[in-house]
């Protein structure tokens, strides 16, 4: 069951040298800020009433300035202080000679998450790498920590960017990353390559998102286990598994009524990494909706933005439009949902509507057994409302193990 399928990764070139830090880490040495214009304005919004030093220059890495050269600061005095930006790992590696200076990732500071990263561990603990525990812990991963304090084992957080002794990774009872194969987790993956520490992955789950989480030997999405897996191991009555789980999704929404017999296309977030390593819509959301206008010239499109997405974008066919619906209600009334890699297209798989997938997803390795896939995704993964995590589970379905 854990024999994972090769997958995109992040190779890094450089050995890279950085730490997650405070705003008192700014006034060790002098440092060059480097990050994009959003991240560097809300940087300087974070330190406009404090006492911390201000960068002695700042570096943009999306184009409003070209130099990102280091050439004329000396290591020895200078340090670089990364924003919170979606691809720093990416950015720095770019980056002549960048290993030399001393890194500090203030994305901690900013996200107001640093709390999370400091908690002393208690024999026996999990760890649990993740970029921004605020946004996760309330609606997931708080329920994993209690079901684990019920076994006696603390859950302690870390960020992949921020140093972790090896002996506090070996002390370890397991290693969960948050998320899939994004660039920040190759520093602590290559740390726990080195020292032979297997990981496993978390994410939110499906049907809906909000109530689930699951876990996985080999990544998420397409890099999960599944991707690979024949599905031998489904209970002889697992259809009646699916139509439950339809029936509870689906039959407390109402349909969509105000358009008929149209194409609903659901949107991702632009820089998530099942766009960014598995699809080749690598440029945004733009590119694929005209793409997808051009695809059907004639035909009544209904697009919905990704919930998260804040960037605006244009319709230019006649007969397209956007809906703020529910997506179940969308789905219900639409004749086909053409999509990427969203989670709202395993959605459209479940209730039997045609799905038409532009990126790879578990749905194209399974492209002729949906009913299995879908089974298996609902049995794999856990309530956490209900807080139903097992030890059997979690041994199936990553490298954590307890003793009995």
């Amino acid at each position: 069951m854990t024999n994972c399928l090769p997958t995109t990764h992040h190779p890094l070139t450089k050995n890279l040298n950085i730490d997650l830090c405070d705003l008192t880490a700014l006034n060790q040495q002098d440092y060059v800020l480097l990050g994009n214009s959003d991240s560097i304005s809300a940087f300087h919004t974070l330190i406009k009433d404090t006492s911390a030093k201000p960068p002695i220059r700042t570096l943009f890495s999306d184009g409003n300035a070209s130099d990102t050269s280091l050439a004329q600061f000396d290591p020895t005095s200078t340090s670089v202080v990364v924003t919170s930006t979606s691809n720093k790992v990416e950015m720095l590696s770019a980056i002549a000679h960048i290993e030399k200076y001393r890194i500090l990732d203030i994305s901690a500071a900013m996200l107001n998450n640093w709390s999370f990263y400091h908690d002393a561990p208690q024999i026996p603990y999990i760890m649990l790498f993740c970029t921004n525990p605020v946004d996760r812990h309330p609606m997931w991963s708080h329920a994993f920590q209690t079901w684990l304090n019920e076994q006696g084992i603390r859950l302690i957080y870390r960020h992949p960017l921020q140093r972790v002794d090896s002996n506090l990774l070996a002390q370890s009872e397991g290693v969960v990353f948050w998320g899939g194969s994004i660039s920040c987790f190759d520093l602590i993956k290559r740390q726990l390559q080195d020292l032979d520490i297997p990981y496993s992955f978390c994410e939110c789950g499906f049907f809906p998102q909000a109530d689930y989480m699951y876990f996985d030997p080999c990544g998420i999405n397409v890099e999960s286990v599944l991707a690979g897996d024949d599905l031998a191991w489904l209970p002889t009555d697992y259809l009646s598994i699916l139509s439950q789980k339809r029936q509870e999704f689906f039959d407390p929404i109402p349909a969509y009524s105000e358009l008929k017999d149209y194409t609903f296309i659901p949107l991702q977030m632009a820089k998530d990494s099942n766009i960014q390593s598995h699809s080749r819509f690598t440029q945004g959301m733009q590119e694929f909706i005209d793409y997808i206008e051009n695809l059907y010239p004639n035909e009544t499109l209904i697009f919905k933005t990704h919930p998260r997405d804040p960037s605006h974008y244009q319709l230019n066919a006649k007969n397209s439009s956007w809906s703020n619906a529910s997506s179940q209600s969308l789905i219900k009334s639409a004749k086909r949902v053409h999509g990427i890699n969203s989670t709202v297209l395993f959605e459209a798989a479940l209730f039997g509507v045609e799905v038409i997938t532009e990126g790879d997803s578990l749905l194209v390795r399974h492209q002729h057994q949906y009913d299995k896939l879908l089974a298996a995704m609902i049995l794999r993964q856990c309530n956490v409302k209900k807080g139903d995590f097992s030890k059997a589970k979690l041994t199936q379905f990553s490298h954590l193990t307890f003793e009995d």
